[in-house]
This record gives C-alpha cells, structure tokens and sequence, in this order.
C-alpha cells in the first residue's frame, strides 16, 4: 500500500492489516498504543450508546491491555 492508497483507503480495517503485513515488527511494537487509541475512539462516542454496560466495557477493555502491556 502506497502512500496515496493509504491516504484514500475506506476501512481501518483494511489499513491495520496492510501495516502489519508491511511492517509486523512496528505493528507489534505498536499494539498498545493502536488498542489504547480504539478505546480513546469508543469514549469520545460513547454519547452515541444507549447502554450505559459499553463504559465498563471499555473500563474492562483498558485495563485488561494495561496489564497485558506490564
């Protein structure tokens, strides 16, 4: 994947899984701080959810990678 590719690519998906194909070693030194920025993503619209379980979902969610990244 180009840089133009990556500028214009739809999914994130799809991006994540072209950086790790191209660099597993960056991806793998980076997986911390990809997991901490989904999570930064779901609190800022987490407004948007109705159940008020997804907060401690993502509560949940953080500090499982925190202890995993000790």
């Amino acid at each position: 994947m180009n840089s133009e590719a990556w500028n214009h690519a739809d999914g994130a998906i799809e991006m994540l899984c072209e950086f790790k194909k191209q660099s597993p070693q960056l991806f793998l030194d980076n997986v911390y701080k990809l997991q901490s920025y989904y999570i930064s993503c779901c609190r800022r619209k987490l407004h948007l959810l109705p159940q008020k379980d997804f907060k401690k979902v993502l509560d949940l969610a953080e500090s499982y990678i925190k202890k995993s990244n000790e």
